[in-house]
């Protein structure tokens, strides 16, 4: 069962091909099979619909999305903690000692 979308064929193809980098430009030029026409209504309704915006050169947002897939670093361990998991990855280590020799 597949999802469906309340846009154009040629809307969502432009979609994809926008990547926050590329100008329109450029993406009129990889576009496939749209006339110029048809790329000027799309992208204007893209625009008014809020699924694209314009940026100023000198003034574009560099967003970095590479956080959003890593991990957030994790909070500095107590010198308490560290010493309690110390001491039972010794406890662990002696008993697997123990039972290896005997």
């Amino acid at each position: 069962m597949g999802g469906t979308t309340q846009i154009s064929a040629t809307a969502l193809q432009l979609l994809v091909l926008f990547d926050g980098k590329l100008r329109v430009s450029d993406v009129a030029r990889l576009a496939q099979g749209i006339s110029a026409k048809e790329l000027v209504e799309t992208v204007s309704t893209l625009l008014k619909q809020g699924f694209i915006g314009l940026t100023q050169p000198g003034k574009d947002v560099n967003v970095d999305f590479g956080g959003f897939f890593s991990v957030p670093p994790a909070t500095p361990m107590s010198e308490a903690v560290l010493e309690r998991v110390g001491a039972q990855a010794d406890k662990a280590a002696d008993s697997l000692r123990h039972k290896i020799t005997v």
